[in-house]
């Protein structure tokens, strides 16, 4: 099995979790560093990064992602595109069928507005919901979204914050200025 091949770890286990002509294979080795078990699996992922604790980000994953999610164990998706974004499969049932919690908060390519600002917060710092993955086509959304939570909640300088979000796919300059204005109405 090359490194290439290789996906993920389980925790408790020390078991690679690998993924090779479409079937998933497991193979005992030693720990992995949590760490090194989310930066593998944010390496299978389209767009995947690895930027913020218990935190993916990617663009659109396929079916096939979603199992590689539930066997690294990933407690929640949250989905940031719009409803009517082609998705080429049913993901909310699939994510639930492999006994995910499925989340959707539709940003439209303009950004998110104050609401979907405010409900990234609430699931971003629901520690129970991580590891999460959070996506939409390209991961810029999710950058977006990310880089408020990591001023106002975990405490980030602007520029640190930007950095991160910027890891988790962020590219767009409009959307990390609408970010730091959400920041600015809402510092206490």
């Amino acid at each position: 099995m090359g490194t290439d091949d290789i996906v993920s770890a389980q925790r408790t286990t020390g078991c690679v979790i690998a993924k090779r002509r479409g079937r998933v294979t497991t193979k005992e080795i030693g720990p992995m560093s949590e760490q090194d078990q989310m930066n593998a699996l944010a390496a299978q992922l389209p767009i995947g990064a690895h930027a913020l604790h218990g935190v993916l980000s990617g663009g659109q994953p396929e079916p096939e992602h979603v199992a590689l999610l539930a066997a690294a164990h990933i407690h929640t998706v949250l989905d940031l595109r719009l409803p009517e974004e082609e998705r080429g499969y049913d993901e909310a049932a699939t994510v639930a069928h492999a006994g995910m919690e499925y989340l959707n908060i539709p940003v439209g390519p303009a950004g998110p507005d104050d609401a979907a600002y405010d409900k990234a917060r609430e699931v971003l710092r629901d520690a129970g919901r991580r590891p999460i993955l959070i996506h939409c086509k390209s991961a810029n959304r999710v950058g977006a979204v990310v880089l408020p939570y990591l001023i106002l909640d975990e405490g980030h300088s602007e520029a640190e914050a930007v950095e991160i979000a910027t890891a988790a796919g962020l590219k767009v300059p409009a959307l990390r200025e609408s970010a730091l204005a959400y920041v600015a109405r809402h510092r206490g």
